[in-house]
């Protein structure tokens, strides 16, 4: 049985530290560091999930090409399940070029690949086989009849038919959703996670409490808001709103800081974590990974969160598979 079924077509990062700043104009030599490709997008999830000790199960395209063939073998290495993996013939596996500069800025170009790729007998195997679905909004981005688009909201619906988890990510394309197809998701959502950018893009109301408390009303799932260092503001089912703070953290580099934070979040939901333990797990998951360049296998280790938290007052408690915090 597997936690988390994931349904992005997944990028490979081309990871580029450039010794400068942003912005860099025309005709200007900067110097790249170096150069890696690390699994990207959802990728940085499953590092994080399967490193807290769950399973996920990727089900998307990917090219027969160098970079599909690199993101397979790295998954394996990585002991994430690939038998989801499909090589379609014709499609170029995603890739996205990422630049991070001497202040950990960063910033990407990249493809964004739609797919008719499903198999719905597969697909309804793959649900059975899968406790929660996770939805990046970059599925969700375009026309609402795309294929990407109408197959996993299938897969949406019938995890919530079948009374299993679901959680949502919209991420920056979040305004480049269907209007009728986010306020479904947003009803069937167990917990919808934004940062304060893409909350104020949904709602228009700039300030994280007003903009979760309006997202509330939308939903009868937990309402994440992220702040980046100041900590997330929630809400949980029971519509009780509470801060948490983030941590002081030297920032080198945010790529897959949110991803971390949500991975851990879905962890902790799943294996019956209180709210305030996953919560506080996933600030320390995020701020670790700010103080590290890069994504994929550079994302945060169980390890380096218990550092961080105990650092911080909190101590790692554990009972088989579920955790809770107590202060020292």
């Amino acid at each position: 049985m597997y936690d988390l079924l994931d349904m992005t077509c997944l990028p490979v990062d081309v990871v580029q530290r450039i010794d400068g700043l942003f912005p860099i104009e025309g005709d200007t030599y900067i110097r790249i560091g170096n150069i890696e490709w690390q699994p990207g997008g959802s990728g940085n999830v499953f590092v994080v999930y399967e490193r807290l000790g769950g399973k996920c199960l990727p089900y998307c395209p990917i090219g027969d090409d160098i970079y599909g063939e690199w993101m397979k073998r790295t998954y394996e290495k990585l002991g994430i399940e690939t038998k989801g993996l499909i090589v379609k013939e014709g499609f170029e596996t995603q890739v996205s070029n990422c630049l991070i500069d001497k202040a950990g800025h960063h910033t990407f170009a990249a493809t964004l690949p739609t797919a008719d790729y499903v198999d719905r007998k597969l697909l309804d195997g793959f649900i059975k086989e899968c406790r929660a679905f996770y939805m990046s909004g970059y599925s969700m981005h375009g026309d609402k009849d795309l294929p990407m688009i109408r197959d996993c909201m299938y897969a949406y619906r019938e995890f919530h038919k079948q009374g299993k988890s679901l959680f949502f990510d919209p991420g920056p394309v979040v305004g480049n959703i269907d209007p009728e197809i986010m306020a479904e998701i947003m009803e069937l959502s167990d917990i919808v996670c934004f940062n304060n950018e893409e909350a104020e893009i949904y709602t228009g109301i700039k300030d994280e409490e007003e903009a979760a408390r309006k997202m509330a009303e939308k939903t009868k799932g937990i309402v994440i808001v992220k702040a980046g260092a100041r900590g997330c503001f929630v809400i949980d089912k029971e519509r009780n709103g509470k801060w948490y703070p983030g941590f002081k953290v030297p920032k080198i580099d945010t790529m897959g800081a949110g991803d971390s934070f949500f991975a851990a979040v879905m962890y902790g939901y799943l294996h019956d974590w209180d709210v305030d333990s996953y919560m506080n797990v996933a600030n320390a998951a995020g701020a670790v990974k700010t103080m590290t360049p890069g994504t994929g296998i550079h994302c945060p280790t169980v390890e380096a969160m218990k550092e961080l938290l105990k650092e911080n007052g909190l101590d790692w408690k554990q009972e088989e598979d579920r955790v809770y915090l107590e202060r020292i």
